[in-house]
């Protein structure tokens, strides 16, 4: 006779009655497989448990809140330079940016996690390198990867100013949070608040810009200027915070 496959879904809700049901029509086969042949069936369990533990602390490592600005600045940086452009220019701009752009976010947040570990586990419990949910190698790796997608992709686009914005952004975001001599520049309030206005408001906005721009750009139009001033302003009131 054929084997009995027990199938086990731990999300999946089935009610009382049905679970009842059917352990009573598996009782009632492995009783009658035992009168014919005089052995037990024999039982295969397949698990389609998934570990949302581990998803959760992936998420939570990439820092949502910080994706969803790259992802904003992308977005109106591409659509303010290539307003003029072609729909479907703008979609293949974007996506030679965007992909770039969030694994270079995660990581420079994931760096920062790992070399911020011990104040995390007081300040930030939550993040995944705090709690010892991901190890600093664990860490290191997925920052490696992180990189290495993102200089991948930008590469492929071949150009010049998006592989210059991973660059600065990815030496800022070292200078910033690598605990070595003449790094780690948080620990001093002035070098902090240069990174942070560096990378918030000239790096990105102006290098996605630059990217998107249909043709070279000799004098900066005053739309970029608006959003450069705006981004300095929102930048040192980010500096002030962490700094207090």
């Amino acid at each position: 006779m054929a084997p009995i496959l027990r199938v086990h879904v731990p999300f999946l809700k089935i009610s009382p009655s049905k679970v009842a049901r059917r352990e009573h029509d598996v009782s009632t086969y492995e009783a009658v497989h035992v009168r014919k042949t005089g052995t037990q069936p024999r039982v295969m369990s397949v698990s389609t448990s998934v570990d949302y533990h581990g998803v959760s602390a992936l998420v939570r490592f990439t820092r949502p809140h910080t994706v969803l600005g790259t992802v904003t600045s992308v977005c109106s940086m591409t659509l303010l330079a290539a307003s003029h452009v072609r729909i479907f220019d703008v979609f293949g701009i974007l996506g030679q940016a965007l992909l770039p752009a969030v694994f270079m976010n995660i990581a420079i947040v994931g760096l920062n996690q790992v070399y911020d570990k011990r104040i995390d586990m007081v300040n930030k419990p939550y993040l995944p390198m705090a709690s010892g949910e991901f190890s600093s190698n664990t860490g290191l790796l997925l920052v490696s990867a992180s990189t290495a997608v993102a200089f991948t992709w930008g590469a492929l686009s071949e150009s010049t100013a998006l592989i210059s914005t991973l660059l600065v952004s990815l030496v800022l975001g070292i200078l910033y949070s690598v605990d070595l001599k003449m790094l780690r520049w948080k620990r001093f309030p002035l070098l902090a608040a240069g990174c942070i206005l560096l990378v918030r408001a000239l790096t990105v906005h102006v290098g996605f810009f630059l990217h998107a721009s249909p043709q070279p750009i000799n004098i900066i139009p005053p739309s970029l200027m608006h959003v450069v001033a705006v981004m300095t302003i929102y930048s040192i009131v980010i500096a002030i915070f962490k700094a207090t």
